[in-house]
């Protein structure tokens, strides 16, 4: 239900979009949308965005479970409008008030706020650096840490040339740490473990792709499921790619509802695919179907490079997928052997017949581009940290300063107290001397004492 919430889907009415009722059954839903595909797609009048707000509607609703979700997502939504009442504006004198309690209560913070951090700053200076530089001291060797593994990643040329272009005051710290590291606590930065599949099923869901050739447009119909890419033959007839569309749709749904599990049996995928198609009374060969592969792997080469398959059929391309998802969780050197044997199978490398070692050295070049991009980000970590710390080493002792200040003040002050009570002391002490002196007391005054102003100063 979160996910209607947040993409905003439960606001739009999917039973409008294909003009049918709540209680349509799924063979009304798949007579509407045929119908409303053929006058909303671009080539029929029609625009893309309706095209695809129609065919995303068709989607939720032809799955009994995505269905069920919007149906209640739906219901709240609209019982929550029901209750909704218009607030009355507040008057002036309100506003006014609740901004002057507003500033009141912002200026009671501020003050509050104020008095704490003097309390704060009785604190010793020796503490605070001690905890500031712990922290400086984890944030640097976890910098040089990451710059040390993704150096040990680099061939021997490469990474030579990479310490030589570092900052000076990099490679000294590097220098130092290696030197007292061991190599168990470097290699904790060495790979990046995958990000989880999860339940996403690709950045698309289906569509229906136009392609114009000199005959004229053709239309096919697209299906993108994790790494996978699946795609039915270039048809003249839109009513025929629609037909295919509604079928890889319910092929999604059939490999949502198996769940993750699914992808891990490739016999049991692509049984699974065929007993739709034959729902449908059609076969692979006759929608010609096309899959390939189309993975990414940032964790061992650039973004800017693909791992891509050539044209195969379904089991292939699926003990294809799962070799290659093991592979890139495993090892660089495992996704290596993979993805070579593929640069020689797609048709640049079998057009220019590319060699073994041809296909290895783009593989090592991508690699070696996304090390290089890692060592810059790591050196800049390190620089980064390096700044840190001068800015707070210069903090803890602007700190120490004002604490001995703070000390040498307040110890001054106490030696004028001091020195304030010691006159005022010795000026009682005269003035109870001159009282005993006179000549006009009697033995009831003794017997009394003197004066309690004359009594000794505290």
């Amino acid at each position: 239900m979160q996910i209607f919430q947040k993409q905003n889907l439960a606001a739009k009415d999917f039973y409008a979009e294909l003009n049918v009722d709540p209680s349509a059954t799924m063979a009304e839903i798949r007579t509407a949308y045929r119908q409303a595909a053929l006058h909303e797609h671009p080539d029929k009048g029609g625009s893309n965005e309706s095209f695809h707000s129609l065919s995303l509607a068709f989607e939720i609703l032809s799955c009994p479970a995505s269905r069920e979700l919007y149906d209640k997502t739906r219901l709240q939504n609209t019982s929550g409008k029901l209750q909704i009442k218009k607030r009355r504006s507040a008057p002036v004198w309100a506003v006014r008030q609740r901004l002057i309690a507003q500033r009141l209560h912002k200026m009671h913070l501020s003050s509050r706020k104020r008095k704490r951090q003097e309390d704060t700053d009785e604190v010793p200076a020796s503490k605070a650096a001690c905890s500031e530089r712990s922290t400086m001291g984890s944030r640097l060797q976890s910098s040089l840490t990451r710059l040390q593994s993704v150096l040990k990643a680099m061939p021997v040329e490469d990474r030579r040339v990479a310490i030589t272009s570092m900052a000076s005051r990099t490679r000294a710290a590097l220098l130092k740490y290696m030197s007292s590291q061991t190599d168990a606590a470097a290699s904790a930065f060495v790979t990046k473990a995958p990000r989880p599949a999860g339940n996403k099923l690709g950045s698309r869901l289906t569509d229906i792709r136009t392609i114009n050739t000199s005959r004229g447009p053709q239309y096919q119909a697209q299906l993108h499921i994790r790494h996978l890419r699946i795609y039915t033959r270039c048809e003249v007839q839109i009513e025929t790619a629609i037909q295919h569309q509604m079928v890889l749709i319910q092929v999604r749904h059939a490999i949502e509802r198996a769940g993750d599990k699914i992808w891990e049996e490739p016999e049991r995928f692509s049984e699974l695919f065929k007993q739709v198609l034959l729902a449908y009374s059609t076969s692979e060969e006759r929608i010609g179907l096309g899959v390939f592969v189309l993975m990414r792997a940032d964790q061992w080469i650039d973004r800017s490079r693909s791992i891509t398959s050539p044209l195969m059929t379904l089991t292939t391309v699926l003990l294809l997928h799962q070799r290659l998802v093991k592979a890139r969780a495993s090892s660089w050197e495992q996704l290596r052997a993979e993805w070579v044997h593929l640069l020689r199978c797609t048709q640049q490398g079998r057009c220019q017949e590319w060699s073994i070692a041809k296909a290895e050295a783009i593989a090592d070049h991508c690699r070696l581009a996304l090390l290089k991009r890692q060592v810059n980000v790591a050196s800049h970590a390190v620089e980064s940290a390096f700044a840190q710390q001068q800015r707070k080493t210069t903090r803890l002792q602007r700190l120490q300063v004002q604490e001995q200040k703070r000390r040498v003040k307040k110890a001054v002050a106490g030696i004028r107290q001091a020195q304030v009570l010691t006159k005022k002391q010795r000026e009682v002490n005269l003035q109870r001397l001159k009282w005993f002196r006179r000549a006009d007391l009697t033995m009831e005054d003794l017997k009394r004492g003197p004066p309690p102003h004359l009594q000794s100063y505290r």
